[in-house]
């Protein structure tokens, strides 16, 4: 970040300035819905529409959050799953009920500054799952991926 005289930094400070100034006007329009029942292995196309206000579709990262309904002591954690060679690729295990899926990709955005992001689903269990989509400004150069303290939700 002090690197080139602090130019770095001076760029992040810039990008979090307009970010703060543009998040108030940033939406989230669900263009899909999931269907209420797949089987297993199966997956689900989910869009979305993010109106920008501004923004460039790389400054936005969608998430998608996969909470399990129902769980016991009997169910095997998805991290013990993947710890056992079972890895799924693009889900961040945030803990043995919850997997973060950020793997929504941009296309470009329309006239009106909207932007469609989309993602395959493939859940990683069976069972009844609950799913939240939820939209927060990404940058490089971010310290922690929520720093900021914004984030749109559907």
């Amino acid at each position: 970040m002090a690197a080139d005289g602090f130019k770095m930094a001076r760029e992040l400070a810039e990008w979090k300035g307009k970010i703060k100034h543009a998040w108030a006007g940033v939406q989230l329009r669900a263009v899909t819905e999931a269907a209420s029942e797949i089987g297993f292995h199966d997956s689900v196309p989910l869009e979305v529409d993010v109106t920008l206000n501004g923004l460039a579709p790389s400054d936005v990262r969608v998430e998608c959050v996969v909470h399990r309904a129902m769980c016991s002591e009997l169910t095997l954690p998805i991290r013990r799953y993947a710890e056992n060679g079972h890895a799924l690729a693009g889900v961040t295990y945030i803990d043995g009920e919850t997997v973060l899926m950020a793997a929504f990709t941009a296309g470009v955005p329309n006239a009106e500054g909207v932007c469609r992001y989309r993602l395959e689903l493939k859940p990683p269990w069976a069972g009844t799952l609950h799913y939240e989509i939820r939209a927060v400004p990404q940058h490089a150069h971010m310290t922690h991926p929520y720093e900021l303290g914004l984030m749109r939700r559907l």
